[in-house]
């Protein structure tokens, strides 16, 4: 036999001609590159062995590694010495006689060292010649098969139709396909198969159930969840409508470059994309991914909690769209690929750099041109009734600084929002309720264009160098925060940031102190919000350590000058009616630009002992420095680096995603991280193939109709036995693997298999439903229902705390960090909660109902839920077995004096059938 030969040399077969140095580098990775790697901090004796030059180099006692020449390379006799205190590695275990093997005969071959496969651009890859020519449906079938053909293995059958199309409606849409479906597709494939299978991809492709469900593979990197953990689980405010943007993106097949920049600085695009829908602003909602984490409500050490959060965020950016463990350079350089710490906090300022919000957005513009009428008709309203005021204007000296006492002109403030756009300089003229004013200095108010408007303004960020913040200020239904490191949660601890937070609700100016002291040094912000009906007008700011009301720059005169008080309530009423038109904006988890700021290194991760500043930038490994943005943040030429074809991760990681979903295993196994730690792709010359191809369009459903089109993606899953004994881990894809459905799967495919799926798209999540089990600080008040209203588990509420236990016996993952590869298992859990749970009970009652009123005749029943819950005909004996049970069933309940023997035994008979392994297994 040849098979067995051949399949050891899988990686020459594959194009890995440094295959060994693949597997020599794994070995030194996790053996040596602890010592003697990347990390400078670590290393000892100033060797490297991740370099060529490290490897190369002498030492007193010899070269290190002569390549051709095992017996002068000092590194294979340290290895193998007799001598514990000498030998290396020089804790835990020593290398095994394989391993020593290996690197004698890598050394003897000439220590091939290349750059690391991942690191190098994306290759334009030309297709390999077969001899089975007849075979392959698409380019990518022709690198399987050159794979197979080498190995002298054969690929395996088609798999039947049925199977086809039950595999690519959970694939594409993670739903079963129901009886009319089958049906028609079955009466197209015999006239013509390949029509037949395009025709019913690009309706999957087309429906919104694609989003649904390839959103959610998504969400698992971004560690989706609507509420923050930790001890009472608060809510994520505004979080659903990341989860429905997602949705919406992937069914517009919105490019995957645009996608990615939309996720880093959706908000600073020249050319937002509009939702037709709904007319607002689809760039900004991806932004919010960047604050979808857990959050502590009580850090003793904000400064520390800052630096995880940006350390979790730093995570999810690296693995999610680059597939690198950046962070692990956050206290010292990464110990297995080139990712200094430096990079680490380049990327960190970008974050110092930026600030969450809950923005405002305007449908279709349209609160702006109500805003836009009403000015015109203040102006024309107005203007008598501020002509008495018109001399007074010229004694009024104007202020050059609209706030007064604090270090900041108003242009380098943010405002977010309709509230802010206008602010009153000294001695103009104002309205406020049914007042006429005059400001003596100038203001910040956001009343002046309606009370109606919303919005928020924020600070520049500054130092706290005094014991209390204090502010002259007036409203009504507003509020005053201080933002200290970031920490946005400080409504939710009043012990630690008790003052931090101001409600403003007196009409008359009066004077607010925050008592700040403790955070002295830290760095801040200050929020005026004006998120309803009311308004905030902003005086004068000042710092003292004093709580007392301090002595303001001068007094602030209000003049009232004589009007005609008719003339006055006839104008406020048809201001009114006007304002009443005004809608509210709907509001959306995001990211803003503030303070620009590069960060400093934290020597090994503490930040109380600081290094040097460092310049924000893409990380080095990318090959394109991003130069900083002195006006900005920078995100957006972060995000143009990320998304640039250039780049020779972006899409790499997206195509081996991308497959991964499709074949249940990536070309790289290891999905989420593509460095020296992970595992060398199986067929490197086909990722590249795909991440061309990919870039070509950034089209995520033409990328999924070719994969699922191909042969490869059709092959049976039973293999040959000759090619499961010559590949058993089937490395090769010489057959598809049996998967099992993903937690929201199977949850969804019960409510489609019962008929009471809802498919209403969007919204608010459905409140979770709370067992008995389910306890603890930040339980709800209230459950949700038992079947969640029916509607699909995407739109069902992720509390981090409260997991559904249904979904997490199918392994649906802890939302704490990216998940692009979700545990698969096979454990009594599974099987208990499928016989147990109540929602499953339920659901077979209401499938048992529906049966009884849609099928008087019991042997169309069977058929029915056969083709129902696994999309295929019964067998004779599976339709004669079910018949008896029926029977069986009927009389057993009759015994128990049930109300409805005859339901129950159909309701018993769905619940068998839910719990057979192919219910929840797709071939």
């Amino acid at each position: 036999m040849l098979i067995l030969p051949n399949i050891l040399a899988l990686p020459l077969m594959l194009g890995l001609s440094n295959g060994e140095a693949a597997e020599v580098r794994s070995l030194l990775a996790s053996k040596c590159f602890a010592c003697h790697g990347p990390d400078a901090e670590t290393r000892e004796a100033g060797l490297r062995l991740d370099t060529l030059d490290g490897q190369r180099s002498r030492s007193r006692s010899g070269s290190i590694i002569m390549p051709g020449d095992p017996e002068a390379s000092l590194l294979l006799k340290r290895v193998q010495h007799e001598d514990p205190d000498r030998r290396m590695p020089p804790e835990g275990v020593p290398l095994t006689p394989d391993e020593i093997a290996l690197l004698t005969s890598w050394i003897e071959s000439g220590a091939d060292w290349p750059t690391h496969w991942a690191w190098e651009p994306v290759k334009e890859i030309e297709v390999p010649e077969i001899e089975g020519t007849e075979w392959p449906r698409d380019d990518l079938d022709h690198f399987i098969l050159a794979g197979l053909e080498a190995a002298n293995l054969q690929p395996a059958d088609d798999t039947s139709p049925s199977n086809w199309l039950r595999r690519v409606h959970f694939d594409l849409i993670g739903l079963p396909p129901d009886e009319s479906v089958q049906d028609d597709f079955m009466d197209s494939f015999r006239e013509d198969p390949d029509q037949a299978r395009k025709m019913i991809v690009d309706e999957l492709l087309a429906s919104d159930h694609f989003g649904e469900h390839w959103g959610r593979h998504w969400l698992d990197l971004v560690r989706y969840a609507e509420t923050c953990g930790h001890e009472f689980d608060y809510p994520i405010p505004h979080a659903w409508r990341y989860r429905d943007w997602v949705i919406r993106a992937f069914n517009a097949d919105v490019p995957y470059d645009r996608f990615l920049v939309e996720h880093v600085a959706g908000d600073l695009v020249a050319d937002p994309r509009i939702d037709p829908a709904t007319s607002l602003n689809d760039s900004l909602p991806g932004t919010g991914f960047w604050f979808l984490a857990q959050g502590t409500h009580a850090p003793v050490d904000v400064r520390q909690d800052e630096a995880d959060r940006i350390a979790n965020q730093i995570g999810v950016f690296g693995k999610a769209f680059s597939g690198m463990t950046i962070d692990c350079a956050r206290c010292h350089d990464h110990k297995f690929d080139p990712i200094p710490t430096q990079d680490y906090y380049a990327l960190s300022g970008y974050l110092q750099s930026s600030r969450r919000r809950n923005a405002y957005l305007d449908p279709g513009g349209e609160i702006e041109e109500r805003l836009r009428q009403l000015a015109e008709q203040k102006q024309i309203l107005t203007a008598p009734l501020y002509s008495a005021a018109a001399p007074m204007d010229h004694s009024i000296e104007n202020d050059v600084m609209l706030v007064e006492s604090f270090e900041s002109d108003i242009d380098d403030w943010f405002p977010d929002g309709q509230a802010f756009d206008e602010t009153i300089p000294a001695g103009h003229a104002y309205l406020q309720d049914d007042r006429i004013l005059q400001a003596s200095s100038g203001l910040i108010h956001s009343g002046m264009r309606s009370s109606r408007a919303q919005g928020t303004i924020r600070s520049p960020s500054f130092k706290i160098n005094g014991d209390y913040l204090h502010h002259r200020v007036k409203g009504r239904a507003s509020r005053i925060r201080v933002i200290i490191d970031g920490f946005i949660m400080n409504e939710y601890n009043p012990l630690l940031f008790e003052d931090c937070l101001k409600n403003v609700d007196n009409e008359e100016w009066h004077h607010i102190a925050q008592k700040v002291g403790k955070y002295q040094g830290h760095t801040a912000w200050i929020e005026y919000s004006d998120d309803g009906d009311g308004w905030i007008a902003i005086d004068e700011i000042r710092f003292s350590d004093d709580a007392g009301e301090p002595v303001w720059t001068g007094p602030l005169e209000e003049l009232e000058p004589a009007h005609d008080q008719e003339q006055l309530e006839a104008y406020l009423q048809t201001l009114n009616e006007m304002e009443s038109s005004i809608a509210s904006p709907i509001r959306v988890l995001a990211i803003m630009d503030g303070t620009p700021e590069d960060e400093y290194v934290f020597i090994r991760g503490d930040h109380k002992q600081v290094g040097p500043r460092i310049t924000r930038s893409a990380p080095s490994i990318w090959g394109m420095p991003t130069p900083s943005s002195p006006d900005s943040s920078g995100r957006l030429e972060l995000a143009k680096s990320l998304a640039s074809p250039d780049n020779p991760l972006t899409s790499r990681v997206m195509a081996n995603r991308i497959w991964h979903h499709l074949m249940g295993k990536g070309i790289v196994t290891t999905v989420d991280d593509f460095g020296a730690m992970g595992q060398p792709p199986t067929h490197p010359e086909l990722l590249d193939h795909l991440a061309t191809r990919f870039q070509s369009d950034w089209s995520m459903k033409n990328m999924i109709r070719d994969v699922v089109l191909s042969r490869t993606y059709g092959m049976s899953s039973q293999p040959d036995a000759g090619s499961a004994s010559a590949d058993p881990a089937n490395e090769l894809w010489h057959h598809r693997p049996t998967r099992r459905l993903n937690a929201e799967a199977v949850r969804d495919a019960i409510l489609t298999t019962s008929g009471t799926l809802n498919t209403e798209t969007g919204g608010p999540p459905v409140a979770v439903h709370l067992t008995g089990f389910m306890t603890g600080r930040g339980r709800p008040g209230a459950s949700g229902p038992l079947d969640g209203n029916g509607r699909r588990t995407i739109y069902q509420e992720v509390r981090r705390n409260f997991l559904s236990p249904l979904l997490l016996a199918f392994d649906f993952p802890l939302p704490s960090e990216t998940a692009g590869k979700r545990s698969i298992s096979n454990v009594p859990a599974q099987s208990l909660i499928l016989m147990n749970d109540p929602f499953v009970h339920d659901q077979c009652h209401k499938w048992a109902r529906t049966l009884q009123e849609e099928h008087d005749d019991p042997e169309d029943r069977v058929m029915a839920m056969y083709r129902m819950a696994l999309a295929r005909y019964p067998s004779e004996q599976e339709q004669e077995l079910a018949l008896d049970f029926i029977k069986e069933q009927s009389q057993a309940h009759r015994q128990l004096d049930h109300e409805e023997p005859e339901l129950a035994a159909w309701a018993d008979l769905g619940h068998a059938i839910i719990n057979v392994k192919e219910f929840i297994y797709i071939p």
